[in-house]
């Protein structure tokens, strides 16, 4: 990325304006010192008291700094009293002056030092040359997984495995508006034992700072610890970090919690009985990132290190930082505080905007160069999709566009859930590779064999890659379950993977568990599996459960019936019954004949059956006149010579036979078709008549006893 040319061409004169001015404050330090030495050795040659005050008079001057002069000859003894004071007003004078131009000088060096570290932090890290260039909309899509089919219909497309091809977020199809039934606190406000409350918050602290009662807050805790007990399986360190860091350090890391522009940031007030720098311009932190990049700040990081020895830390250095092989994992659950949670809008509702919320961070320092920190890149992409696949989410990985990046990022892929109650996607997580940007601004280097351990200035140690990515906004992630999975009958529905988790135990009355699929085998009956899936696509197609049920058997059966009539009339019009039975039974003088006995006995046998049971049931259709015979008694119908000789009952029940056949042959598409048209079925045709018969149903009305 182009850097400006102005900014380039003042450092190149605040260079040697620095140069100049070092030269100067070295020359004027050594005259300070020299005349306040002469001083001392004055007072020292007249009287102990005398030496008292030069004693005073060189700590009044500074005797610290270092600077140079000339020095008048101090007069002689016989030059009386007078001429001694005079002498001593003269070398305090110049000494005062001298001391006046020193500061000013430094001054000037600490205003040039403070414009150029502005200037130099003010410049973004390059960018990965494959980043899509622009706006937010420019972003790329990864990938879409919706592992319970929970997304609209309106997204099937992008879904399928075979759309490879390149798409951009503004070519994403848009879903439905959003449902004010799946919005979260409305969710959450029928849910028996849950709470989010953001009036007593409003009252406590201020707008965007709710309370979380109940199973809300289960829910807090449950996806803090699956998501902790993700990422240290996969071999990150958990670290407990403050939540108060120094702003300098955040502005090291990217964060610029100065600029007028962002103002995102929380600062604390020193306290008037201590001035140190202990509480000297502290703020809280926006993520445990800037804290575990402090963790690493001034380190130099053995790389070659494999039996896991300590190799002399320095003084307060964590051992397992220190002893650790690259590349270092760390994971953290800290609290992130930002200040312009009230600047969005529509998003400040609820929870998906907050000033203060819990965060799962990893944060991970790797060998310097590209190829090691882009795997990492696509580790922690991994990582963050088992986590959020595992709660059932309906997601996709967008890898964001140039002016989406923060300073410190060369490439950053984002996370979002579909969120129904919202009507949009919503970003859940990211993760960012910075490679030298952090570790240059804050020392973070590998110390290489052969070199000068103790030198923090040798080139020979190179700075490492950092990167960093959010394992569960938890938030965000409650918002997700609630408005994805939602409340049935007052119960919370949440994924199984939390079950492990819940404080409550697996038996709360006040949660119904989900199958994803990602829990350990056997923790759900195939009958609950299935409801599961039946729920997950009633759901979707905006219908309950039942009503889905039932518009599955209701589409069956007449499936089975519409095709089953069709065919049996088709097969009547072409006289497909009649050539079946032509072909089975033949003709009656040949079925008799003994030579086909003979040669084909199991034929001959069928045809006769057949004969013989054609006859019995035209006799009993013709003496009750059924299937358009005459009604006649059993002498006339003895008489008759023309018995089964018409076939009209055999060949109909071929033809139902064989439509019978082939509508069972086309089963399986019976039952696609049936759960293809079922959601539409139930919200068009069931849903309404429901609605109907229950305004229609009498109210109930209470009787008091007499």
């Amino acid at each position: 990325m182009p850097y400006d040319e102005a900014d380039l061409q003042w450092l190149r004169e605040a260079r040697h304006s620095l140069y100049t001015l070092n030269v100067k404050e070295k020359e004027q330090s050594k005259q300070l010192r020299d005349l306040t030495n002469e001083l001392n050795e004055h007072y020292q040659s007249t009287s102990r008291k005398g030496k008292d005050k030069s004693t005073s008079a060189s700590d009044d001057l500074g005797t610290d700094i270092s600077a140079t002069t000339s020095i008048k000859e101090e007069p002689s003894s016989n030059e009386g009293n007078e001429g001694k004071q005079k002498y001593i007003a003269e070398v305090k004078k110049r000494a005062r002056k001298v001391k006046e131009e020193l500061e000013a000088t430094r001054k000037q060096q600490d205003e040039l030092r403070s414009r150029s570290a502005e200037v130099r932090l003010s410049w973004p890290n390059q960018c990965h040359p494959d980043v899509p260039l622009g706006p937010e909309q420019n972003a790329v899509l990864v990938s879409v997984q919706d592992s319970l089919n929970i997304l609209p219909k309106e997204f099937d497309l992008v879904k399928e495995p075979w759309n490879k091809s390149v798409m951009q977020a503004k070519d994403f199809p848009d879903g439905p508006e959003a449902d004010p039934k799946r919005e979260h606190l409305s969710l959450a406000a029928t849910a028996s034992g849950a709470e989010v409350d953001t009036v007593s918050g409003l009252l406590t602290t201020g707008s965007s700072w709710p309370y979380l009662l109940g199973s809300i807050s289960l829910l807090e805790h449950a996806l803090s610890q699956y998501a902790m007990s993700i990422v240290v399986r996969k071999g990150f360190l958990a670290v407990s970090p403050p939540d108060v860091v120094r702003a300098d350090l955040a502005d090291r890391c990217g964060f610029r919690p100065r600029d007028e522009k962002a103002k995102q940031t929380y600062f604390l007030e020193p306290t008037k009985s201590n001035s140190s720098d202990d509480s000297a311009d502290l703020c809280l932190a926006a993520t445990a990132e800037i804290p575990l990049a402090g963790l690493l700040a001034g380190r130099q990081l053995d790389a070659s290190n494999k039996g896991g020895k300590p190799s002399s830390p320095a003084s307060g250095a964590s051992s397992l930082i220190q002893t650790s092989e690259l590349p270092i994992k760390l994971a953290a659950l800290g609290h992130a505080f930002r200040a312009e949670a009230g600047a969005r809008g529509a998003d400040t509702r609820g929870l998906y905007r907050v000033h203060q919320f819990s965060k799962i961070e990893m944060f991970v320092a790797t060998e310097g160069d590209l190829q090691a920190s882009d795997a990492m890149l696509e580790e922690l992409r991994t990582i963050q999709e088992e986590v959020i696949g595992g709660l059932g989410l309906p997601y996709r990985v967008l890898d964001m566009p140039t002016e989406e990046l923060g300073a410190s990022a060369y490439r950053k892929y984002d996370i979002e859930v579909w969120m129904p109650g919202r009507g949009s996607w919503g970003e859940v997580s990211s993760a960012s590779n910075c490679t030298t940007y952090q570790a240059r601004r804050l020392r973070i280097q590998i110390r290489n064999a052969g070199t000068n351990a103790n030198d923090v200035n040798d080139p020979e140690h190179p700075t490492v890659h950092t990167l960093n990515a959010t394992a569960a906004a938890i938030p965000r992630l409650i918002v997700a379950i609630l408005e994805n999975h939602g409340v049935e009958n007052g119960k919370l529905v949440l994924p199984d993977t939390l079950k492990p988790f819940w404080l409550a135990g697996d038996k709360d009355p006040n949660v119904t568990w989900l199958y994803t699929g990602k829990a350990s085998a056997g923790s759900q009956s195939s009958l609950k599996r299935a409801m599961t899936r039946i729920r997950s696509i009633a759901k979707r197609n905006g219908t309950d459960a039942p009503t889905m049920m039932a518009s599955f058997l209701v589409l069956h059966e007449l499936t089975a019936i519409i095709p089953l009539a069709i065919l049996f009339y088709v097969f009547g019009a072409l006289g497909v019954g009649t050539a079946v039975l032509q072909w089975l039974l033949g003709d009656a003088d040949a079925a008799a004949s003994q030579s086909e006995a003979d040669s084909q006995p199991l034929l001959s046998r069928f045809r006769a059956w057949a004969r013989l049971k054609e006859q019995r049931f035209e006799r009993y259709c013709r003496k009750k006149g059924y299937l358009g015979f005459e009604k006649q008694d059993i002498e006339s119908i003895n008489a008759a010579n023309d018995l089964g000789d018409s076939r009209r009952f055999a060949g109909s029940f071929a033809n139902m036979v064989a439509a019978y056949i082939l509508v069972k042959a086309l089963l399986p598409i019976r039952i696609g078709a049936s759960v293809a048209l079922a959601g539409p079925f139930s919200r068009t045709v069931l849903e309404p008549l429901k609605r109907l018969l229950l305004r229609r149903s009498p109210a109930k009305t209470c009787v008091s006893p007499s």
